[in-house]
């Protein structure tokens, strides 16, 4: 029985070792791929020789420029705007890039200017400013580059502002009148998918409808992964005919099927025996004298880092993972008699690893995308069924469009098809469709079919979409300004590496310029443990919170949050005066308050810190406790004690 078992396990063994070592060489041919057992060199150039620890980001691209006298590389990390386990996850790797590799020069987006956490700092001591920043992170109100910068050697590091301050203004306007007219667009996109719901119903068959109900809930984000894609996959192999879990699927589908496998694998593994394996291993690789680096790789094969570096003098760049450190192994212990088959239990462990460190989120994401196109187009056999479900896909294009969550993608689509989407176009299909179906039926045209717009909404709605375009044209011209500045810096400063943080709207577009101009970059995603809360970042974008000194009613709107580590030049610009000064309140009352209410002593000493802070006049009361700060420009007063929060006076 024994022997039966052992030979089970020494099967699955080889069998995962035949796909972890095979599968990059069928299904792809882009860098990394195809690496040949008999070179033995690892050299890589000064500039690209970085160590990303893939339990902070993935690397999702490199590029390499061609040779040049000046190399220069960008590391572009993609936020996820308020998700506060994001943001801790980039202050990590600013940290690590700084400590390691002497990155100093951090470039980010929401600010015009040097960030000066100077700004920040309304308390004499670190350990409560360093506590107001961790709070302001939690809520949305901060980056991980911020936090970064708080903590840090201003005389070294330094985080360049890479906005144009007009541009943005101008970007926020739009995201404003967009943000503003939520109540609006509900209604409207509500109306279209509800209308599309009843002719659904009708005509369409049950998977189809089961499917159309699927795809809606994956592109809100509203369905929990891993188990969804093994359900899709059953849908794929029962109306495809698509077995995505044959090996031979990986040549079209390589991330499904890597994440097919890795459900597998977790039931099979147990990592304690293989860590037992691994200090076997560890020992065997010592008694046969093998180079200390392959030693200490495998000794910190846990920690999965990825080695952005160039494989021999003049091979391709390529990022070494965990499957390259596999392949060394196998080069450089196989003719001292290593085998894989000696530590099965270490080998399941680092086949999941390498599928792991392998999963590309975007090119996962756009096979689903692929997968259930293919499914609905089978499911749709009609031509009423073909014109429904084109009309599900451009409302769901139109929902994106007018809530801002276009990708780059989306929004080339959007683009190429603006007049099918507007909105007198959906109406006007929505009505064809439906007598078309109500024809097919038999049955009488309601008053869908016949009754006609309100010109007061339908003007209203117009707006709306002028005003998400115009959003996203502003977001694509900011990003020539971004490449203008990091240029201007990176040269003044003589700097070589430096990282740049923006949200993943913005990729494509810098990837280009970088490609244009001929720089090197990496393209990094945090690794998330929690999903982003869209109420926290539209809370944080949106402020309804009462103005500081100014009595007129304020914009209620932000950008990709302005960065408080600006001068008030610098914040009125980007943001006007009033919603800055509305922001700075917000922040007094929520967050410093709170804190000072812990230390009653040092309420008045940091009541003057802020007026000197805001450069405003400081008033006391000490016998009653109570502290004012007054502003110059409108001699308005706002109120401090320690048994009410900063009020107008």
């Amino acid at each position: 029985m024994q022997n039966i078992k052992r030979a089970s396990k020494l099967r699955l063994v080889a069998w995962v070792t035949l796909f972890v070592f095979c599968v990059n060489q069928i299904a792809y041919a882009d860098l990394g791929a195809g690496i040949q057992f008999s070179t033995p060199a690892y050299e890589a150039p000064g500039f690209l020789q970085i160590d990303i620890p893939a339990e902070l980001a993935t690397l999702d691209e490199l590029y390499e420029a061609p040779s040049s006298t000046d190399p220069k590389l960008i590391l572009h990390v993609q936020t996820a705007h308020a998700n506060y386990d994001a943001q801790q996850k980039i202050k990590k790797l600013l940290e690590y890039f700084h400590k390691a590799y002497g990155i100093n020069t951090i470039f980010v987006e929401g600010a015009s200017e040097r960030l000066n956490p100077e700004y920040l700092k309304f308390f004499p001591d670190a350990e409560r400013n360093l506590k107001l920043a961790d709070m302001l992170t939690q809520k949305g109100e901060l980056t991980g580059a911020e936090l970064f910068v708080l903590e840090s050697d201003q005389k070294t590091i330094k985080a360049e502002g890479i906005e144009d301050a007009k541009l943005y203004r101008s970007n926020f306007e739009a995201l404003k009148k967009v943000f503003a007219a939520e109540v609006l667009v509900n209604k409207y996109t509500g109306g279209l998918e509800s209308r599309l719901g009843t002719l659904s119903s009708k005509i369409s068959s049950q998977d189809m409808r089961r499917m159309l109900d699927e795809w809606k809930k994956f592109e809100k984000g509203r369905r929990e992964f891993v188990p969804y894609v093994k359900g899709l996959a059953d849908d794929a192999k029962k109306i495809l005919k698509l077995d995505l879990q044959s090996l031979f699927s990986q040549v079209a589908w390589p991330q499904m099927t890597r994440l097919l496998v890795l459900q597998k694998m977790e039931k099979e593994m147990k990592t304690e025996q293989a860590l037992a394996e691994k200090e076997k291993l560890i020992r065997f690789l010592k008694d046969k004298r093998l180079p200390d680096g392959l030693i200490q790789a495998i000794s910190n094969f846990k920690d999965q880092h990825i080695s952005v570096t160039r494989k021999g003098n003049h091979g391709p760049t390529e990022a070494l993972q965990p499957r390259s450190l596999l392949e060394r192994l196998a080069q450089e212990a196989g003719p001292r008699g290593f085998k894989f088959s000696d530590y099965p239990e270490f080998s399941l462990y680092a086949g999941y690893l390498i599928l792991k460190s392998e999963l590309d989120p975007k090119a996962l994401f756009n096979e689903i995308n692929r997968l259930f196109r293919e499914i609905l187009d089978r499911l749709a056999t009609t031509p009423t069924q073909k014109d429904l479900l084109q009309l599900f896909r451009d409302t769901e294009t139109v929902r994106k469009l007018l809530n801002l969550e276009l990708t780059r993608g989306d929004w080339k689509e959007a683009v190429s098809n603006q007049k099918n989407l507007s909105m007198d176009s959906m109406v006007e299909r929505l009505k064809v469709l439906g007598k078309a179906v109500n024809a097919e039926m038999k049955l009488n045209d309601t008053a869908y079919e016949t009754k006609k717009l309100s010109p007061k909404f339908r003007a209203e709605v117009a707006e709306i979409y002028e005003a998400a375009y115009a959003f996203y044209d502003y977001a694509r011209q900011r990003e020539g300004v971004f490449y203008d500045k990091i240029s201007a810096v990176m040269a003044a400063k003589t700097e070589s590496k430096a990282v740049l943080i923006t949200g993943g709207f913005h990729t494509d577009g810098v990837s280009d310029l970088l490609r244009e101009h001929e720089i090197n970059f990496g393209i990094l995603t945090p690794r998330l443990s929690e999903k982003s809360d869209e109420k926290l970042y539209r809370n944080s974008m949106l402020q309804h919170y009462p103005s500081l000194f100014d009595r007129s009613p304020v914009d209620q709107s932000n950008l990709e949050i302005y960065s408080l580590l600006q001068n008030s030049r610098a914040l009125n610009t980007q943001a006007g005066q009033e919603a800055a000064a509305r922001r700075l309140q917000h922040i007094l009352n929520d967050f410093v308050l709170p804190i000072l209410r812990e230390s009653p002593g040092d309420l008045g000493k940091t009541v003057r810190a802020l007026a000197d802070h805001l450069k405003a006049t400081f008033e006391a009361d000490e016998e009653k406790g109570i502290y004012w700060i007054k502003s110059p420009r409108t001699g308005r007063t706002l109120e401090f004690s320690m048994t009410g929060e900063g009020k107008a006076a």
